[in-house]
């Protein structure tokens, strides 16, 4: 990933009022099991960017780590000005070649779940890094995968319960009706 010297400056003195709209989702392209929350931010900072640049981290046990507030420009993909839209999460891995744990998967599912919610973000704004059209392998395909089976899961809950509200719907007309 690059960072320009402006977005160097934005992402040091960013001022807190972007209001996301999409969640990126990112792999470190490191080992998994040896790559730290506390290693990625010292790298990020050594590129003078004033920290990490995504909002949260997942390391390999499922800890989160956040490191910038959601509100705060990202340094995390420059692509179609994503950074001043979006909140970035990683996960530590090199999900081209190996595979995220079940705590990194449950945890970023929660997050993903509690995010979505939080500021409305629909189901077709979280993406993988390469879906944003950047021309990269982020946040590889062991993962990617894994990010589309969380989509058409979420997009079937919901409709099961769109569903149900309609059922309810009917229920009630019918019950108005008979009171009509």
């Amino acid at each position: 990933m690059r960072c320009s010297a402006a977005l160097k400056a934005v992402s040091q003195n960013s001022s807190l009022n972007m209001v996301p709209q999409f969640i990126i989702i990112h792999h470190s392209a490191t080992l998994r099991d040896k790559t730290t929350f506390k290693a990625v931010d010292e790298y990020h900072r050594s590129l003078g960017w004033g920290g990490c640049g995504y909002h949260y981290f997942i390391e390999a046990n499922g800890h989160i780590w956040q490191a910038r507030k959601d509100n705060q420009e990202g340094c995390h993909c420059l692509h179609k000005g994503l950074n001043g839209k979006s909140i970035g999460i990683c996960l530590a891995g090199n999900f081209c070649e190996e595979e995220p744990t079940g705590a990194q998967l449950k945890s970023l599912e929660g997050f993903l779940d509690n995010k979505s919610k939080e500021f409305l973000i629909p189901i077709k704004n979280i993406l993988g890094h390469q879906e944003t059209g950047a021309i990269t392998l982020c946040p590889g395909k062991n993962l990617l995968i894994r990010l589309q089976s969380y989509r058409i899961n979420r997009m079937e809950f919901l409709a099961a319960k769109i569903e149900a509200i309609k059922v309810k719907l009917v229920e009630l007309k019918r019950a108005l009706a008979q009171i009509i």
